[in-house]
């Protein structure tokens, strides 16, 4: 199975975002689906600011990633296909391009949490999100 690691493209926006609100909503069972929801039209407009990459086999969407600067906004990983290396594989992409990154996951994604710590990131802070009231870990990776 071939798989491509790219930037992604405009024309993508619609299934980067049904893979966000699946993504979100199947991760943070913790969080309400209505909240993403409403999220949803902020993100779709943010996110052609940023820089995504998309990890794709064989023509589909597995993965992407959002980058602001050093600051990765989200690593997301379509349900079926995560612990195959998909998240690894965007992660390294990214470190190859940058000195440093951070980012912030619910305290209670513990698997999101130890996957990052093992990549080598580390807890910098712990902080409440304002808007959904749950605890965060800011943390960060470098070189």
């Amino acid at each position: 199975m071939r798989a491509t690691i790219r930037q992604a493209d405009r024309s993508e926006l619609d299934s980067i975002m049904g893979l966000w609100l699946e993504s979100n909503v199947s991760a943070h069972d913790f969080i309400p689906r209505a909240y993403w929801e409403a999220q949803y039209e902020r993100v779709s407009r943010m996110l052609p600011e940023s820089s995504v990459y998309v990890y794709e086999q064989e023509g589909r969407l597995q993965g992407f990633a959002g980058l602001s600067g050093e600051m990765l906004e989200g690593l997301f990983i379509r349900e079926g296909c995560r612990s195959m290396g998909i998240g690894k594989a965007l992660l390294d992409r990214l470190k190859e391009m940058n000195q440093s990154l951070s980012l912030r996951v619910y305290r209670e994604n513990g698997r999101a949490a130890r996957f990052y710590q093992r990549e080598g990131f580390y807890v910098q802070a712990v902080e409440k999100d304002p808007e959904t009231g749950r605890y965060e870990f800011l943390m960060r990776w470098s070189r």
